[in-house]
């Protein structure tokens, strides 16, 4: 499959094709595949649309590429695509730490709801990272997971 072009339309560089041509390079299937993409959320909304959306490419094309989801080049091609998108790549419940993607699984939190608020404004991770000042503020206290998410930050929320 080209990595130019699906068909007539460019890539353009969105985190899906960049999956695709990332496990393209990586495993150099021998059958071809299409992707159809159809997106619900709201672009820009910083809830890892994106980033989910390349690792279920991921997660697809090694099914059926019959690549086993263990084989660590995912987790590497998915590293190099975000921080966020290894622990979409997992599809479990997971703590990550260093830039996102050294995942620790957290046990008993299987059907916890969770509640996602867009307020509607459109943010570029892009533009937040441009402004980020780079400095470390330190890690997230150590204790149980309610403890760590009440204590913890968002390091990225002021130059949002």
């Amino acid at each position: 499959m080209p990595n130019a072009t699906q068909g007539s339309a460019p890539w353009n560089g969105n985190l899906v094709t960049a999956a695709a041509d990332a496990f393209t390079t990586a495993f150099a299937p021998n059958t071809h595949h299409a992707i159809t993409l159809e997106k619900h959320l709201p672009i820009a909304s910083g809830i890892g649309g994106g980033s989910a959306d390349a690792a279920a490419t991921l997660r697809a094309l090694a099914r059926l590429h019959g690549v086993p989801s263990t084989d660590p080049r995912l987790h590497d091609i998915a590293a190099k695509l975000g921080a966020d998108v290894p622990a979409c790549l997992a599809n479990r419940t997971t703590l990550g730490t260093g830039k996102g993607d050294t995942l620790t699984e957290i046990e008993g939190l299987v059907g916890t709801p969770l509640l996602l608020v867009n307020p509607g404004v459109a943010v570029s991770t892009a533009a937040v990272f441009k402004t980020w000042d780079g400095k470390d503020r330190g890690p997230i206290p150590e204790g149980d997971l309610l403890a760590r998410a009440l204590e913890g930050r968002n390091d990225l929320e002021p130059p949002r």
